[in-house]
């Protein structure tokens, strides 16, 4: 496996040649190529240092290190909100630029299996090594590392200094005093964190999708939070749309692509707005065929597309379903979801969890994964319709499922 450097950098691009040096010093993979994330002023101050000043190459041989070979390209220049070069990030909306570029950024670079990232928190302002330290969180797989670089006094920030010689070479310090490089101390410090990739919408996950940081975190965020969460379902269009006055830059509509397991989540989210006395609880995972789900199901589906069924069992609807040209158009996979519950003569409690992890793989996609949990039905209702104690913690065989928020006729609008 190849491992790539990257770093945030302002003015200094001795941080890059200190990192790589402490790299080498603890026999870490030395890595096969280099990404800095830096500002217009500073990639000119790290092309100088690096490339027309040699001091990369310097390095490559003094420690007889393959060259890490650096282009312009490599040198990646944050945007500002105008998405022109960032000189020096100054007004709230660069810094959101800056961070929606780093997210990006690392998001990218870990689509690749075969390179493992070794990122730098050395350098760059404390904003860009914050979000590069978060990103990493979001996006690091297990194999990525975090370091931070330290250097003994006196030689830290010097910009004559990049990284301990083997034999003498002398320079001067602000205050006159004369300091041999042989003499500098580089030290790299592994900083664990937390990997949250799983935390992280799948869509988000995929190569182009630009991340938007402060949607992201406020986001997950509100999977902890979920009493500030509103939903507005829409049957018709199979999206449901999620906002939330706590965060308003939370404006995400998940669509839903099987029209079956829809029309379960349709049912269990109208359910979830009923009161005990009035029934709640009727949707368990069948423990034998169950033959009046699919019949609310189909009739559900039926309303859907305003179609008028004439039978009354439920395979009788599913094949008078099937005879609707368009329907079968819209929805080919629909005869081959049918056929198994009129083989076996309704639907058993292994179709049931399909239906959910249908549902589940829809939320996954568009949402962290906190928040996509907080939307799927779960067992939460005794057979008397009252809410269990648990809620949502653990399974109880004929348990009812709805939808676990706190106050569900205020949060769900079904249209």
């Amino acid at each position: 496996m190849k491992t790539m450097l990257l770093a945030v950098s302002g003015m200094s691009p001795a941080i890059i040649t200190e990192t790589l040096y402490g790299i080498n010093k603890r026999g870490d993979a030395w890595p096969k190529s280099i990404k800095i994330i830096t500002t217009s002023i500073g990639a000119e101050k790290i092309w100088q240092g690096l490339v027309e000043h040699q001091q990369l190459e310097h390095l490559c041989v003094e420690l007889d290190k393959p060259l890490i070979q650096i282009t312009r390209e490599d040198i990646l220049v944050v945007p500002n909100a105008a998405g022109e070069p960032v000189v020096d990030a100054r007004s709230e909306e660069d810094h959101e630029a800056l961070a929606n570029f780093i997210m990006s950024t690392v998001r990218d670079l870990t689509q690749d299996d075969h390179t493992s990232i070794h990122a730098s928190l050395a350098g760059g302002r404390k904003t860009m090594t914050f979000y590069l330290g978060y990103a990493m969180t979001l996006f690091g797989r297990h194999f990525d590392r975090l370091s931070h670089v330290l250097v003994s006094e006196g030689f830290e920030g010097h910009p004559d200094f990049y990284f301990p010689t083997r034999s003498s070479r002398e320079i001067t310090n602000r205050d006159g005093e004369k300091l041999d490089t042989k003499n500098a101390v580089v030290t790299l410090a592994d900083i664990p964190f937390i990997r949250q990739r799983q935390l992280v919408p799948e869509m988000l996950t995929e190569f182009g999708e630009r991340v938007n940081f402060r949607k992201l975190v406020d986001q997950i965020n509100l999977g902890e939070d979920v009493k500030h969460l509103k939903l507005q379902v829409n049957a018709k269009a199979q999206t449901v749309r999620i906002s939330s006055p706590a965060y308003p830059s939370i404006d995400v509509e998940v669509g839903f692509s099987g029209i079956w397991s829809w029309t379960l989540y349709l049912l269990i989210l109208e359910e979830s707005l009923l009161q005990p006395e009035q029934g709640r609880g009727g949707f368990t995972r069948p423990s034998k065929p169950d033959d009046i789900l699919p019949i609310m199901m189909a009739t559900k589906l039926a309303a859907l597309k305003d179609i008028q069924l004439r039978s009354e069992t439920a395979n009788e609807m599913l094949n008078e379903l099937l005879q609707h040209d368009q329907l079968l158009d819209a929805h080919p996979n629909l005869e081959r979801t049918f056929k198994p519950i009129i083989e076996k003569g309704g639907v058993t409690g292994s179709q049931f969890d399909s239906y959910l992890q249908q549902l589940q793989k829809s939320l996954q996609h568009a949402l962290p994964k906190n928040l996509a949990n907080a939307l799927l039905p779960t067992q939460i209702y005794g057979e008397d319709g009252e809410l269990l104690n648990n809620t949502g913690k653990s399974k109880h065989k004929g348990a009812g499922y709805g939808i676990a928020l706190p106050e569900p006729l205020q949060q769900i609008d079904i249209v």
